[in-house]
């Protein structure tokens, strides 16, 4: 496969950190350290919106789509109007002064952001009043780099240079779970649909899926650099790699997805953050040389769904025979018992 086709939505004048999709799968935002967070519109290639947070790290869009956080070097969340542009609420302080937000997370209700802080802490905060509901709570990361929130609610996963997972109530602050496997800091964590997995990324080259009821590693991926950003979708993960590379792969399988060379970045630039839509028709990367990229994946993706579908026809359509010990026992159509598309 060559090159997929690749748009630049436009360049910010400094390193980019993060970028989130809209729900409706027509805008991104991004956030650099030159202070800017902007919407690109992925239709008309344009910038929307622009708003000002001094040294933006961090960016999240609310599940319906109205509202965009961002965090930064400041320490500080800021809350804004996705369609009007106004500014709604913020700074938002309760990370230590000009240590570094990392990450933020939206509830899947979009009644709640957490976030995690350089300065080893996550908040719970409620994002109609901006008031703190949980925390600052030590996480004993040493510096927490990454935060998700479980797609079912009600818990929060961190990443930090423990090269720990922890998983805790974003009611109590109580540590739940820990899960332990990687062997340097953990930069990236992202929760599956289903909200009983979790896909993590660390320095240590490795991308590791894990089962969070038995609370054990249940595939790994090697990159050849440290792992700077995982995306989840609901068929696909994506990861972004200092080893300039960017990788798709099928959530099923594992299998790659991309060959050698699909998402092409200079060998002098690497993706901080990727983002995919929710339609999986587009994958966002942001990197270190100041720019937002966008590729087209649906031929990708539609060509792993569609050799999904030709399994599962070919199930339907056929006869199984059940043996035992390579004796026949009986021919049975698979729906009979319990093959569901």
């Amino acid at each position: 496969m060559s090159p997929l086709r690749r748009n630049t939505l436009g360049n910010h004048s400094a390193r980019v950190w993060c970028v989130s999709p809209f729900p409706d799968n027509e805008r991104v935002v991004s956030a650099s350290h030159d202070g800017a967070v902007i919407v690109w519109n992925l239709r008309t290639m344009e910038e929307e919106r622009r708003w000002d947070h001094e040294r933006a790290t961090a960016v999240a869009v609310s599940p319906d789509g109205k509202m965009v956080v961002s965090g930064g070097d400041d320490g500080a969340l800021q809350l804004w109007d996705a369609d009007s542009g106004d500014h709604l609420s913020g700074p938002w302080q309760q990370h230590e002064n000009e240590r570094r937000v990392w990450s933020v997370s939206w509830s899947p209700d979009g009644g709640r952001v957490a976030s995690c802080s350089a300065d080893d802490t996550l908040v719970i905060w409620n994002a109609s009043s901006g008031e703190a509901l949980l925390g600052p709570l030590q996480t004993e990361h040493k510096y927490v780099r990454a935060i998700a929130y479980c797609p079912k609610g009600r818990k929060v996963a961190t990443g930090g240079h423990d090269s720990t997972i922890k998983i805790w109530n974003d009611d109590t602050g109580v540590l739940q779970v820990t899960l332990r496997g990687h062997t340097e800091r953990v930069s990236s964590v992202a929760w599956t649909k289903c909200g009983s997995r979790i896909i993590s990324g660390s320095v240590d080259r490795t991308v590791r899926v894990w089962d969070c009821l038995k609370e054990q590693t249940v595939h790994v991926i090697q990159h050849t650099g440290a792992i700077n950003c995982i995306a989840v979708s609901d068929h696909v993960f994506a990861t972004a790699s200092a080893d300039h590379t960017i990788h798709l792969w099928d959530l099923e399988t594992y299998q790659r997805l991309d060959l050698d060379g699909s998402f092409e970045l200079s060998k002098r630039d690497e993706a901080h953050c990727v983002a995919l839509t929710a339609d999986e028709n587009t994958l966002v990367a942001c990197t270190e040389k100041y720019q937002v990229y966008t590729f087209d994946i649906k031929e990708i993706v539609g060509g792993r769904l569609g050799r999904v579908g030709k399994a599962w026809d070919a199930i339907r359509h056929s006869r199984v025979v059940v043996a035992v010990y390579g004796m026949i026992v009986r021919v049975v159509k698979p729906l009979s018992f319990g093959f569901v598309q």
